[in-house]
Formats: C-alpha cells, sequence, structure tokens
C-alpha cells in the first residue's frame, strides 16, 4: 500500500491543529465487520457525519483527500440473521473527499464537505455516488445521490439469500439510482429501479442446512412478481 501527502511549510501547526491540503492514499484494504449478537452497549442514537467532525478536539483542516483503487468489505450479522453473514465489497474504489473540516475560518468560506465515489459494487456493477454535508447545519443536513449500472441480478444472491428464501435465476439490472435528502430527526428521498427478465426460486433449507427449491411456489411467485419494470413501460413504478 501507499500512502502520499503532499505537504507545504506551515501546513502542519505544532498545536495539535491540523491543516493539510492534499492527501493520496492508493491501494488501500479496509474491512468493516459490525455484529449485534450480543447487546454489549446500551442503544442509543449514534451521531452523523457533520456531528462526529464537530466532535474532534483538534481544529483540522484537510483541502482534499483522495483514496485511489481501494477495497472496502464490509460483513454484518444478527441474531436474526441464523448464523448467516451479510458481506458487501466495494471494489477498485475511487473516492474523493474535499473540505473535510472544523477549522471556523474555512468553515466561514465554506461549510459543505463533499464526498464522490465510484465503485464497482460486488466487483460487478459499477456505481457512482456523490454527497454533499452542511458542517454548520444543527441539525445535520445532507444530501446523497447515486447510481447502479447494468449488472446481472444472480450477482446479487449472496446478498438477497441472507434475508430472504429467494434465489435468483435470470435477470438484468439496467440500472437503480436514489437520492436523499436527510438530517437528524427526518429523511425523504426516491429509488427509481430498472429491471428486465427477473425470474426465481422460492427456496427451503431443511435441518441439515442443505438448501432445495420449491417448484410450485416459485411458479406461482414468478407469476405474481413483476418481472420487468421500463421507464419506457406505461406500468413502470419507480
Amino acid at each position: 500500500n501507499k500512502l502520499n501527502i503532499n505537504l507545504s511549510i506551515g501546513d502542519l501547526l505544532l498545536n495539535n491543529d491540523i491543516e493539510l491540503k492534499h492527501v493520496i492514499i492508493e491501494q488501500l484494504n479496509l474491512f468493516i465487520y459490525q455484529s449485534k449478537l450480543k447487546n454489549i452497549r446500551p442503544k442509543k442514537v449514534k451521531p452523523l457525519l457533520a456531528s462526529l467532525i464537530k466532535k474532534i478536539t483538534s481544529v483540522i483542516y484537510i483541502g482534499q483527500i483522495d483514496l485511489k483503487a481501494c477495497d472496502i468489505t464490509y460483513e454484518y450479522e444478527e441474531k436474526s440473521m441464523d448464523g448467516k453473514v451479510l458481506k458487501l465489497s466495494f471494489d477498485n474504489s475511487d473516492i474523493t473527499i474535499k473540505n473535510l473540516t472544523n477549522h471556523p475560518t474555512y468553515l466561514e468560506k465554506n461549510h459543505t464537505m463533499e464526498i464522490i465515489a465510484t465503485s464497482y459494487f460486488l466487483n460487478k456493477g459499477l456505481v457512482n455516488i456523490s454527497s454533499s454535508f452542511d458542517l454548520t447545519s444543527e441539525i445535520d443536513q445532507f444530501h446523497i445521490k447515486g447510481r447502479l449500472n447494468k449488472m446481472d441480478i444472480k450477482e446479487t444472491n449472496q446478498l438477497v439469500e441472507v434475508f430472504a428464501p429467494i434465489k435468483f435465476t435470470k435477470g438484468d439490472i439496467h440500472s437503480l439510482d436514489f437520492k436523499f435528502d436527510a438530517n437528524s430527526y427526518s429523511s425523504t428521498g426516491t429509488v427509481d429501479f430498472n429491471y428486465s427478465n427477473i425470474k426465481f426460486n422460492i427456496q427451503k433449507e431443511n435441518d441439515n442446512t442443505l438448501v432445495t427449491y420449491i417448484p410450485i411456489m416459485s411458479l406461482i411467485a414468478n407469476k405474481l412478481a413483476r418481472s420487468n419494470n421500463n421507464p419506457e413501460d406505461k406500468k413502470y413504478k419507480p
């Protein structure tokens, strides 16, 4: 892995304040694991990103952070998942973070932090995401929008099977667009899912963990389900 930090005289202050113009991190491999198998800590509202930045004890300003060709893996498990583990990967990710700061002077000039990312979801589907965070908002206002591009829906089986007895056998994701505005108290947004030729099997898991599919249930479910959802179709449902 390679870490490049471009510094000029005066970039680093000696009074525990941090001021950097540009940080470049290449080929970072990040693994995140979350478990709710045990309730060790009491439930509480977790702070949003802007609040976390505000709580940094040092005064900080980083003009831009570039993460290049990074791989990010996230795993999650809880009791209701019966021993299964949700695994998400975002591969070959390029992420740019602009104006990460709690510095009063810089916040007066620009109080918005931007995060722009491209990645490959499950190493298959190209994802584009852009987001902005108001670093001075008392309610941590932020906006996110993005798109998952064309992808074979069978590639998502490893995720779907964790939560439902379903396995896709055919189908294409043409695009999945999402956008929402949120803060500490509420959120609003939309999701547009464009897909075609979806077919799937209903499965059951025996006591010995052998998975088999149920033909009759699969046939009925496919008849009832919407196999195509295209914007050019009058029946399109965003």
